[in-house]
């Protein structure tokens, strides 16, 4: 679009001050709603207001929607990773695998972070509130309906180095 744009305004006083006006309508910072939104909550009123979650104890991964994540692949080759498995014809994060606390509090895997060095990773967490939620992600939700109740935050991002 800024190739177009670009010939535009090297044609026409009018394409030059449209490029201008368009830039400064894109530039500078904008707001967005960010974070992940997930059934770890200590409060069944919260819960219960969660598409998706229930009030069952249970093991989640605790940090992102990974739990959402493993449930989107389809395919079983994809699936196979430390995070998630493939289990009953569908994919699931190993922690929703796990049945009792004692195993999901323990529950840990090693990742390489850099040549020789290696990290212990324990992503799950026994939670009050299981499930997934059905909107795991605060980028579907507008700045103005952004659910920080949820645990989402309004944030600004910067386009051209603006801020």
């Amino acid at each position: 679009m800024i190739n177009w744009l670009g010939k535009i305004a090297k044609r026409s006083y009018f394409g030059a001050l449209l490029l201008v006006l368009i830039g400064i309508d894109g530039c500078g910072p904008t707001s967005v709603c960010a974070g992940d939104i997930s059934c770890l909550t200590k409060s069944s009123d919260l819960c219960a207001a969660i598409p998706g979650c229930k009030s069952v104890p249970g093991c989640i991964h605790y940090g992102s929607a990974l739990d959402a994540e493993c449930a989107n692949v389809s395919s079983e080759a994809k699936c196979s990773s430390q995070e998630c498995a493939w289990i009953d014809n569908q994919c699931q994060s190993m922690c929703l695998t796990i049945t009792t606390e004692a195993v999901c509090d323990s529950y840990f895997f090693r990742v390489s972070v850099a040549p020789n060095m290696m990290v212990t990773v324990a992503p799950c967490v026994w939670s009050q509130c299981s499930g997934i939620p059905d909107t795991p992600y605060c980028s579907h939700y507008s700045v103005d309906m952004c659910p920080t109740n949820l645990g989402c935050k309004v944030q600004q991002t910067c386009s051209w180095g603006d801020c």
